[in-house]
């Protein structure tokens, strides 16, 4: 797939993210999530990825189409481990 900078996270994504945090490595949310789409890190060696996530709903006969934007920002800690993440609507 590339360079990915968004990706479809779906409820399983967000229990993944729950149950991830003090375990996963870097490494490991990239195998699951994908490459985000921004990187900083801190003096400290701490990093933060941020995954934009875009979604959309076709609607049919009875509803409009819908377009949301869900903004994820994961810390990982300098030995990079996930430490914490947050969800934010665009």
């Amino acid at each position: 797939m590339g360079s990915v900078g968004c990706v479809l996270f779906e409820d399983q994504q967000e229990r993944y993210l729950k149950s991830a945090v003090n375990q996963a490595t870097e490494e490991d949310v990239a195998a699951r999530l994908g490459r985000p789409r921004e990187v900083g890190t801190g003096a400290g060696g701490e990093s933060d990825w941020r995954y934009v996530v875009y979604s959309f709903s076709p609607g049919d006969l009875n509803s409009a189409a819908q377009t949301w934007c869900d903004i994820y920002v994961l810390q990982f800690s300098p030995d990079r481990v996930l430490r914490s993440y947050d969800h934010q609507r665009c």
